[in-house]
């Protein structure tokens, strides 16, 4: 069975690409840093998590900012 993302590699992820996230989404919303966290909340709860789990944020908070604007 798949375990879900290692904390050490979450807590690594947010700490070297949460702010670059944060202007990436600023170009869709005026609430960034939410969807920046329901990103990093959905990544962890995926079962088996994606390979590339960089990109994986980016589009997160890519498709979630659109939506909320």
């Amino acid at each position: 069975m798949a375990a879900p993302l290692d904390s050490t590699v979450l807590e690594q992820l947010i700490c070297d690409h949460s702010a670059a996230l944060q202007l990436f989404a600023r170009q869709w919303t005026t609430l960034p840093e939410d969807c920046v966290q329901e990103a990093f909340v959905k990544l962890a709860g995926q079962v088996p998590p994606p390979d590339q789990p960089l990109p994986w944020l980016y589009r997160a908070v890519r498709n979630r900012a659109i939506r909320v604007r």
